[in-house]
């Protein structure tokens, strides 16, 4: 029997079901702690949890939430294994400490951030109590891909990291559907909103940080459209009086106070769209809720739950912009509701309770290994097939580029199954960059920090091959300088990997000294990676010919046509007329020498001349300043052609794609862009500058066109021939499938770098 120990801040309702299914696990007890029996801004009432024991630890709490139980000491020693819900509280720090010392191992329970902290900077003391706290843990229990992102930042191994499905009892709420129509009518009558009008909830607590004065603005605006909107404001707090005045007493806004769990359901069946226009949180159960009561979810990029929940069953949008609320509402009211509320539920029932216990499984298993593991003999576990390490240095999302959405691939791939890997995640560094190529001292120290970090992990992981993302700039490349030098001392297996085109341009233009500098750290590498064979060039004369070797970039499956949807393409083109919008995207971050402003000017050209095309722009700003610029050229213009979709990823990149007609991309540099390939795979024909690896795939006239670096007359011309010329459109869309099918899948990619790690580790047998 496995005893594991529980301790968390206080009981919830969503915790309780998790607690009763993992206590069906065979093979284990579990008794839970809590430093608190509730918060100040908590209304939950509901039973204890059944077949586990609970425990109220005696404490104090200063500033009203950092709880200390010292009777959390002596109880350490009593179990195998701890399940610590975060490492914030005093409680749970001094826990952690304590199993260090005791040798007790200790998994996280991670609720997480916002997506929009992943990328932001903390304090040094801050991020260095997270890392040790993070890198001694057993495993981690973290929500969704948000909590996966936040754990890859600070290097733990994705095979350390399991999902713990943060729901609610989705069944619950499903049971409930079959006598919508009942509530729907009830709760309508109840407050006098009529049967045609569109219901928005919201639920949750009524504090600044949710938006809710959002809402109530959109609707404002929605209602002099013309739109038969109300409002259902389900929850209370500390900004309700603030809110109640923004409202007006307006009879569409109904604040509707705290109401019971056992009843909430009535309120979600009789809306329409449920709205959460959080600034700020981890996650939000109550999308959770909504979608299993069958809703379409309008909410932030600050929500964690959009990247696990919101697929085409809803709308992301950026929190605060009420503008961007207002298009994201009338998105959604112009989709079939029930067709995406159906979808919420189809997508909800693959998050349940159940999922949870599975996860969770998975590190009980674990840890049955690991105790089975030490408690064999010394000679024993000698026999133990030996498993290769790796260690990564590069760079993981967010930000999605293409270099980062390489790595993910990597990481996610196989070779996890057949490696050990460790990774550090150079993302902030790679940001600042990006930003600003000036050297500052604190970038010196960041290098420092990053290659102490690079040591640590030679000593302690003693990784068999160390895989580098290098960089194209002097800066970044004096970051690795010394991975590469330190993993030679330490006779490691070095491989370099290259992304990009501008490699050679750099290394030209520096100084004499710090030419011999690159020339002699790229000669202790034991290969290089380029992009493409045009790409070789890179590490001409640099790196011995013989260590060049070629992976290309890869394409999720996601992002290659089905047969079946390439022969819809080609019906909905040769269906189309000169009445059809014509699509034309740019898809990435909006980066000067990405040639974003030439598309812009395109757009313009194509106001000019009255013709139906619309410029889609998906990606990121680097700039606040290019971004007022736009604003003000779209302004000074008057296009109402160009729209701008900001980040997007997963299936909602997808759906961009598929109702796309034509991909640009006139880059200054390039290597062999992912967002390309994804196009080609999504048959689209690519319009494309030809440079670095670019030339290697595409072919003139069989896959796209090739224009000039900013010539925005050239590539109007060439969306115009695609235009008007639909025969040779559906040809390039079957050669770009048939293409990316053939060369450019992800299996091909996995087996490539199996094939050079295999190779390495053969070498150093």
């Amino acid at each position: 029997m496995i005893r594991i120990g529980i301790l968390t801040n206080i009981p919830t309702p969503y915790r309780k079901g998790m607690w009763e299914e993992y206590a069906t696990i065979p093979g284990i007890s579990i008794d839970i702690y809590y430093c608190r029996d509730t918060e100040h801004d908590r209304n939950w009432r509901f039973e204890k949890a059944k077949n586990v024991n609970e425990y109220f630890l005696r404490g104090f709490s200063f500033k009203g939430k950092f709880h200390v139980n010292l009777e959390i000491i002596p109880l350490i020693k009593k179990y195998d294994l701890w399940v610590i819900g975060g490492y914030a509280l005093p409680t749970m720090q001094l826990a952690m400490c304590l199993c260090l010392l005791l040798k007790i191992p200790y998994v996280i329970m991670f609720d997480g951030v916002n997506p929009d902290q992943i990328v932001k900077k903390e304090r040094i003391m801050k991020r260095l109590l997270k890392g040790f706290f993070l890198r001694h843990q057993f495993a981690c229990l973290a929500n969704g891909k948000v909590g996966k992102l936040y754990m890859k930042k600070f290097g733990i191994p994705v095979n350390k990291i399991y999902n713990q499905y943060l729901t609610i009892d989705v069944n619950y709420f499903l049971q409930k559907r079959e006598n919508k129509s009942q509530y729907r009518k009830e709760i309508r009558v109840k407050y006098d909103i009529e049967e045609d009008a569109i219901v928005l909830i919201y639920v949750g607590r009524l504090i600044k940080s949710k938006g809710v004065q959002d809402i109530i603005k959109a609707a404002s605006i929605l209602r002099q459209r013309g739109y038969k909107i109300h409002v259902l404001i389900v929850g209370s707090g500390a900004y309700e009086e603030e809110l109640k005045k923004l409202a007006n007493e307006n009879k569409y806004i109904h604040f509707l106070g705290f109401i019971e769990y056992e009843i909430l359901y009535k309120y979600y069946y009789a809306s329409d769209i449920f709205i959460f226009p959080t600034y700020n949180d981890p996650w939000g159960l109550v999308v959770n809720e909504a979608m299993a009561c069958g809703l379409p979810i309008i909410t932030t990029t600050s929500c964690g739950a959009y990247m696990d929940l919101v697929e085409d069953n809803g709308v992301v949008y950026r929190a605060g912009d009420i503008d961007e609320l207002v298009q994201s509402i009338e998105l959604v009211l112009r989709k079939n509701l029930k067709i995406l509320g159906l979808k919420s539920m189809e997508l909800i029932k693959n998050y349940t309770y159940t999922q949870a216990k599975n996860e969770f499984y998975g590190i009980v298993l674990q840890y049955k290994y690991m105790r089975d593991f030490n408690n064999r003999g010394k000679n024993e576990r000698k026999n133990i097939v030996h498993r290769y390490s790796i260690l990564l240095i590069a760079p993981l999302p967010p930000p999605y580029n293409g270099q980062t959405i390489a790595t993910e691939l990597l990481v996610n791939s196989k070779i996890k199954e057949l490696y050990n890997l460790e990774i550090i995640n150079i993302t902030s560094f790679s940001n600042r960059m990006r930003e600003s190529g000036k050297f500052e001292i604190w970038r010196l120290v960041e290098i420092l920090y990053y290659f102490f970090k690079h040591l640590i992990r030679l000593f302690i992981f003693s990784p068999d091959i160390v895989y580098i993302t290098i960089s194209q700039s002097s800066l970044g490349f004096l970051r690795d300088i010394p991975f590469i030098w330190s993993s030679k001392i330490f006779r490691k297996r070095c491989v370099i990997h290259l992304h990009g085109g501008y490699f050679r341009r750099f290394y030209e233009n520096s100084p004499v000294i710090y030419k011999r500098v690159i020339k002699k750290t790229l000669r202790k590498v034991d290969y290089a990676v380029v992009l493409s064979e045009s790409l070789r060039g890179m590490f001409e004369g640099i790196v011995p010919n013989n260590k060049i070797i070629v992976i290309p970039n890869s394409v999720s499956n996601k992002f290659i046509l089905t047969d079946e949807e390439l022969n819809n393409k080609i019906i909905k083109i040769k269906s189309s007329n000169m009445t059809s919008t014509f699509k034309v995207l740019h898809l990435s971050n909006l980066i000067p020498s990405k040639g974003y402003f030439n598309v812009l000017e395109t757009a313009l050209l194509a106001r000019q001349c009255n013709l139906p095309i619309e410029f889609i722009f998906a990606g990121a700003w680097i700039s606040k300043e290019d971004e007022k610029k736009v604003a003000d050229f779209i302004d000074r213009y008057k296009l109402d052609n160009v729209r701008f979709t900001g980040i997007v990823t997963g299936n909602c990149k997808r759906e961009i794609l598929l109702n796309s007609n034509v991909f640009v991309l006139p880059s200054k540099y390039e290597g062999l862009p992912i967002s390309m390939l994804e196009a080609m795979g999504m048959g689209l024909p690519v319009i494309v500058t030809p440079v670095g690896g670019i030339p290697d795939v595409v072919m003139e006239g069989a896959n796209g066109f090739f224009v000039s670096f900013d010539s925005p007359e050239e590539i109007f011309k060439k969306i115009k021939f695609l235009l008007y010329n639909k025969d040779v459109y559906i040809q390039i869309a079957i050669n770009n499938v048939s293409k990316i099918k053939n060369q450019f899948t992800k299996d091909k990619y996995e087996e490539a770098f199996l094939k050079l790690f295999r190779e390495l580790t053969d070498i150093g047998n």
